[in-house]
């Protein structure tokens, strides 16, 4: 999935983990009003503790709670996976390519909200 556009367009924040997600967005939605969406990328793989679990809780709960309450598209783009080769399969453009399919919902879902 290949989406048409000029690359210079995008920002990308890089933050230490996925538990940091929900605070960078709250800082971009503070500090840019010149964003169209925001697209949430990263990955959880399971260890041997619960650890997972609280992660990807909170995170989601978090990006969830921020998207209902923004005026842009907020999407959901965090993988969760049980090993590393599910975290590549799921990620790589060639196979199940999760980052071009939460591009597309971004894009999806500017022109909805620009028809609402």
């Amino acid at each position: 999935m290949h989406h048409k556009g000029i690359e210079n367009d995008l920002q990308v924040f890089k933050v230490p983990g996925a538990f940091e997600i929900p605070g960078a967005v709250t800082q971009i939605l503070k500090n840019n009003n010149d964003i169209n969406a925001i697209v949430t990328l990263g990955c959880v793989i399971k260890g041997e503790t619960a650890h997972f679990e609280y992660i990807c809780s909170s995170v989601t709960n978090s990006i969830s709670k921020l998207s209902l309450e923004a005026n842009i598209p907020i999407i959901y783009g965090i993988l969760t996976a049980y090993n590393f080769e599910q975290a590549l399969e799921r990620s790589d453009p060639n196979r199940k390519n999760k980052g071009g399919e939460v591009m597309q919902a971004a894009i999806d879902t500017i022109k909805t909200w620009s028809e609402i």
